[in-house]
């Protein structure tokens, strides 16, 4: 851009050019050690290609987290027509969005130590009500907040008169629309939302900074007793501001309830009542370092947690998934699908609102999710995707996709092409019940993959399910192996884990079962499978303490203390409002070890506080990647369909 070859260097004032500025800032970023890098917009003057991909390799290569928000110039070329909000929905779509990892232009949050970074673009002068409602939402977590926005806003009493929200804003206070060869500012003056958001600053009392541009001159202003809004420099001056901030944390969990030996972490609070209906770990963005995802409700989000120095970083990937407000995002796996050497993120939602569940194949390249292939099965009726399952069925270098669906039952297999861009589905079967979970594995050690699932989620009729496949990876059916309850017992859920529990060097199959839905009582068997099931471990009987008694997604079979020997981890549920019967609420997490002649011992590793989680999903992975697994848990708490907290945390043996 010609206004912007070289500029006067804010402390020399001899001519720079603003990419060399920018790139000394960022090296000034890694020499100081910062935790995060906030960039408050105008980062390129026009969202020329070239312009975004030169910030964008920069920040990459930088190395150090960072969140965007967009300034004016980022979005507006002089002379085109347009409005504003629509010119820059335009060019964020087609030219900035690498720059938002993901996130949403508008509106995104970010917890680093303790504090909430929130970025709310008010490029426009204006705020939009659905970055007010967000912004509400996130004061509310009770979290230190630290607000990113472009255009200073309006502080009563302050002489600068800053533009966002002063109140003489608008077309008869226009001086520069002609300089800038842009759409004058409306008549009309501030929306509601902009003079409500503006309101709420002041109100805030976690609220801690405010940090803007725009104006190309450092200042400070006092916004309340706990807020300062700062404006910084011009960056293509070398202008910047290094930020020092200390948090108090409160953890969501009753450490002292926790067993002898073990800690727990806060990772991370997300403003969703339910941060994951299922947890990942795994390589996302093949960097050689595993991260966490966890996808759950009410918006349906991908959310991915890394470790970075002695922090963890958080990145909110993708939203609404499920295409619709209330949605779930159900359960999510990080697989190579085609064996390219790169990891793909396979997703399965929950249509709260009715409809197919989606299946999603993406990969993260960098900071950007790309969307390799959406598919809506025809053959599906159902809306809740139970587990997905993967083996190469056909032996075509491409692992399939095979998942079981609450609803109507059906078991769906998708098969993609080499690209990963075209996925066909097919219905392999219909269960009579609901499907409640979806396994491939090697469950009777026989050298070759079985199918399992659970029929279940009907009075007296659930039953875990055994398929063997036909060589071109269709079921053979009827099931070879039908559990039908336990001891006689007819049930109403069933949930199934694989892995060799009891340390013999085969798998076993791990069965949690809930008799009568409404009477939350839990018994967990370990089978045998062979010809038929054989029970040979029992590790609850009627348990009362397993709450809610459903499992999916909530069970794992490792080593997480370290002994050499695997566990049997177990979370429990206790979000009635979600299932309508009554919880206690018990949070609790257990650890049950196989010891000699089949003794089992239980020990309860976690007790959640009742006042942040009722329930917790699972997984267990070298997620810090210090060389040892810890149990990741991703919380929950009241109604799935509307917002609220919960928290990610990581479980380990000290």
């Amino acid at each position: 851009d010609q206004a912007f070859i070289t500029r006067p260097d804010g402390r020399t004032g001899e001519p720079a050019r603003p990419q060399d500025q920018f790139l000394q800032l960022l090296d000034r970023a890694k020499s100081l050690k910062v935790d995060l890098i906030l960039l408050t917009g105008d980062i390129v003057n026009n969202p020329s290609r070239s312009s975004v991909a030169f910030v964008q390799d920069a920040l990459q290569k930088c190395g150090i987290p960072y969140l965007y928000t967009a300034g004016n110039h980022d979005w507006h070329y002089e002379g085109m027509k347009g409005a504003g909000p629509q010119l820059r929905k335009t060019w964020i779509k087609k030219g900035l969005r690498p720059l938002y990892g993901g996130r949403n232009p508008f509106f995104h949050a970010q917890e680093i130590k303790g504090i909430q970074f929130v970025a709310i673009d008010n490029s426009t002068y204006q705020i939009l009500p659905e970055q007010l409602a967000f912004f509400q939402q996130t004061l509310k977590q009770g979290l230190p907040v630290v607000l990113l926005s472009h255009i200073p806003y309006y502080v009563a009493g302050d002489p600068h008169k800053s533009g966002c929200g002063n109140p003489d804003w608008g077309w008869d206070q226009d001086k520069s629309f002609e300089l800038e060869r842009r759409q004058r500012w409306p008549k009309g003056g501030n929306s509601p939302a902009t003079v409500e958001f503006v309101d709420t600053l002041p109100a805030a009392g976690n609220l801690v900074a405010v940090l803007t541009g725009h104006n190309h001159k450092s200042r400070a202003t006092r916004l309340s007793a706990t807020a300062v809004q700062y404006v910084t420099a011009a960056g293509f001056g070398c202008g910047s501001r290094l930020i020092t901030l200390t948090p108090r944390r409160r953890l969501p969990v009753s450490v002292s309830q926790a067993a002898d030996g073990w800690s727990c972490e806060e990772i991370a609070r997300v403003d969703q009542s339910y941060v994951g209906w299922d947890v990942e770990v795994g390589d996302a963005d093949h960097d050689g370092r595993n991260e966490i995802l966890t996808t759950g409700c009410p918006n349906s989000r991908l959310y991915l947690f890394k470790k970075h120095g002695n922090s963890w970083q958080t990145r909110q990937l993708a939203d609404n998934l499920a295409q619709s407000f209330p949605g779930m995002g159900l359960t999510v796996k990080v697989r190579d699908l085609n064996g390219d050497g790169r990891n793909e993120i396979v997703l399965g939602t929950g249509q709260e609102t009715g409809g197919t569940a989606f299946l999603h194949l993406m990969r993260l390249q960098a900071d950007t999710l790309n969307s390799l292939a959406v598919c809506r099965a025809e053959c599906n009726a159902s809306s809740y995707t139970h587990g997905l399952a993967f083996h190469d069925l056909d032996q075509d270098g491409i692992e399939e996709v095979v998942s079981a669906y609450c609803g109507g039952g059906e078991i769906i297999r998708y098969d993609a092409d080499p690209s990963l861009t075209i996925v066909r589905a097919r219905k392999l079967h219909q269960l009579s019940g609901s499907g409640e979970e979806s396994l491939i594995a090697d469950v009777d050690n026989d050298g070759q993959v079985e199918y399992i699932t659970c029929n279940a989620f009907r009075d007296e009729q659930a039953s875990v399910e055994i398929f063997e496949f036909d060589a071109a990876g269709d079921l053979l059916l009827p099931p070879r192996i039908i559990l039908n309850g336990f001891d006689g017992q007819k049930c109403f859920y069933a949930s199934v884990v694989i892995g060799d529990v009891d340390n013999d060097g085969k798998n076993d199959l791990v069965v949690g079962w809930k008799r009568k839905q409404h009477v939350n009582r839990a018994t967990v068997l370990a089978y045998h499978v062979a010809e038929q099931a054989v029970v040979t471990c029992t590790f609850a009987m009627e348990d009362e303490d397993l709450d809610l008694a459903y499992f999916e997604k909530m069970m794992a079979i490792d080593d997480v203390d370290h002994d050499g020997l695997n566990e049997l981890l177990l979370s429990t549920r206790g979000d009635e409002l979600s299932e309508k019967i009554t919880s206690r609420h018990l949070g609790y997490v257990f650890m049950y070890k196989v010891m000699d002649r089949g003794v089992v011992v239980r020990t309860r590793l976690l007790d959640l506080h009742e006042d942040y989680a009722e329930s917790s999903w699972l997984a267990v992975g070298d997620a810090d990647n210090d060389g040892k697994k810890e149990i990741i848990l991703a919380t929950g708490k009241g109604d799935r369909t509307q917002p609220g907290t919960s928290y990610v945390l990581l479980l380990r043996k000290q």
